[in-house]
Parts: C-alpha cells; sequence; structure tokens
C-alpha cells in the first residue's frame, strides 16, 4: 500500500493518506461531481482496513463542506 497526497484545489480537499495510520482531510469540500478523489479515497481506505496500522488519526479540517460531499464523508467514516 502506497502514500497517496493529492493537493487541494478551489473545490477540493488537500487528502493525504499513509499508511502509518495518518488519514488527513483539509480544506474545502464542494465539488459535487460523483467520481475521482472520492473513489481514491475509499478504494484507499478498503485496502488499508485489511491492514491498519497500530494506530490511526483520522484528522478533518474543513472550512467549508456541502450536503453531498457530508453524505460521502459520513460513508467513509463509518468505514
Amino acid at each position: 500500500m502506497e502514500k497517496v497526497h493529492i493537493l487541494p484545489t478551489t473545490k477540493t480537499p488537500e487528502i493525504l493518506l499513509n499508511p502509518t495510520g495518518l488519514i488527513k482531510i483539509k480544506g474545502r469540500m464542494i465539488d459535487e461531481s460523483r467520481s475521482g478523489v472520492p473513489e481514491q479515497l475509499t478504494r484507499w481506505i478498503d485496502d488499508y482496513i485489511l491492514n491498519t496500522a497500530d494506530s490511526t488519526e483520522v484528522v478533518i479540517a474543513l472550512e467549508f463542506l456541502n450536503s453531498f460531499n457530508t453524505l460521502i464523508l459520513t460513508s467513509i467514516l463509518k468505514k
């Protein structure tokens, strides 16, 4: 499993997924496209669940989150 670092845009957050146990989502989450980053994020988390680090730290620092992305974030957190 590899580290994933996705840089932010004006509509999407910075996402850092590190197999050492750090999951960080920071910025604005207002993009309403139904593909791309959320798919990559959920795929990585599904793989991470199979081989987790000893401890996992989840950092969420969002300045804005719309209702569509609230559903995405909630489904990710449930995993």
